[in-house]
């Protein structure tokens, strides 16, 4: 694992509207850029993200701030549980080594407003992180000293030795415990970037046995006994999958239920800590937007999620009821459209693309969502 040293380093502040174009300047640059390695940037799916002609034009017109001293660089922080497990984590080995030799940990906000909420603290715990020592930086900055880390994890990849260093902290065996062999793992929110309707299905599922799981009303230490303990998880596809990220492989049979926007690293992560994975696929979202992780999905056939659940044995023969799933379906759409369509796809900052989806949405759509209009 490789140490940076760096004189006089610019930290470059974390800047969201450049990654609507799949670059960013966030990150650190050396007095010498052109050699500097490429994960001084933003990575994402395993695609170096960094933008130097960003990072010039942004230093022309922007003075940074001077910080004297010695400090150690850990990356961006967002404000998702998701992505910090999966973008903050892979510097943190170098925390323990560095503590006495610095004078801060050094975390980029995504926002302002970001704030070291419990679970962030409680990860930074559970891998021996003096919390005391961070340091949120929002602006554009010179450091005197400062040490940066190889990477060992980042959004949908890691390296090899980040498995070992996780099971220096986590052995599963101290988690383990007498909980419900069977488990749902819900979508946080209920309504954003959820599948329609997917209540029904839940109470078929805890009907027979299974218990239903809301991961915020847990800690993660009480999420991660659930998770080992378990020997069957139905997974609604959502930021909680990302806990796996810091477990060994499982010895567990797992189903993800897609919402209507595919994600590769969730499947591929889920697929990867399990023994037997299956996953049912048949969602759609019900509007094409950019901010898809926020549109809610619809089931096209509902009732082939319920025989996929029978054909796999997790739930004994039952009816499907069709009326019953309308009512909990209708719901979920109308209270998606009446609270966050308009914030999503009309005053957002991305109205633009609105307009030339609609004519797609009504004819693609149109034969699906008939049967919300039949009262």
């Amino acid at each position: 694992m490789k140490i940076y040293r760096l004189k006089n380093a610019l930290i470059f502040p974390a800047i969201n509207e450049a990654v609507w174009d799949e670059s960013a300047m966030l990150g650190v640059q050396s007095q010498n850029p052109r050699k500097d390695p490429k994960e001084f940037g933003l990575i994402s799916h395993n695609r170096y993200l960094i933008n130097y002609k960003l990072r010039e034009k942004y230093s022309c017109k922007n003075s940074p701030i001077r910080l004297s001293g010695k400090y150690l660089y850990l990356g961006q922080l967002p404000n998702h549980f998701g992505h910090f497990l999966e973008e903050c984590l892979g510097r943190l080995w170098a925390c323990r080594a560095y503590e006495s030799k610095v004078d801060g940990f050094i975390f980029l906000r995504y926002h302002d407003n970001i704030k070291l909420v419990p679970y962030i603290l409680e990860i930074l715990k559970l891998f021996n992180v003096n919390a005391d020592k961070l340091i949120l930086i929002s602006q554009f900055t010179e450091v005197e000293d400062l040490v940066v880390p190889e990477i060992g994890s980042w959004l949908g990849g890691e390296k090899k030795w980040f498995k070992d260093w996780t099971e220096k902290y986590i052995n599963i065996k101290d988690y383990k415990k007498n909980l419900p062999p069977k488990i749902i793992v819900r979508r946080s929110n209920r309504f954003l970037g959820r599948v329609a309707g997917f209540d029904y299905f839940s109470k078929i599922l805890v009907s027979n046995g299974f218990k239903e799981i809301f991961p915020e009303n847990y800690t993660i230490k009480e999420q991660i006994e659930f998770v080992v303990s378990a020997k069957v998880i139905v997974w609604e596809q959502g930021s909680a999958c990302h806990i796996l990220k810091i477990l060994p492989p499982l010895n567990n049979t797992s189903l993800l239920i897609r919402r209507g926007m595919f994600v590769l690293s969730i499947e591929n992560l889920i697929k990867k800590k399990s023994k037997r994975f299956m996953i049912y696929r048949d969602a759609q979202s019900i509007l094409y937007h950019p901010s898809s992780n926020k549109i809610m999905g619809f089931f096209p056939n509902p009732e082939g999620l319920l025989n996929f659940f029978k054909k796999n044995n997790l739930i004994e023969d039952e009816a499907f009821e069709k009326n019953v799933f309308k009512k909990i379906e209708r719901n979920d759409f109308v209270y998606f459209f009446r609270n966050y369509l308009i914030d999503i796809a009309l005053i957002s900052p991305v109205v633009k693309y609105i307009k030339p989806i609609l004519p797609r949405l009504i004819w693609t759509k149109l034969k699906y969502f008939k049967r919300y209009l039949v009262v």
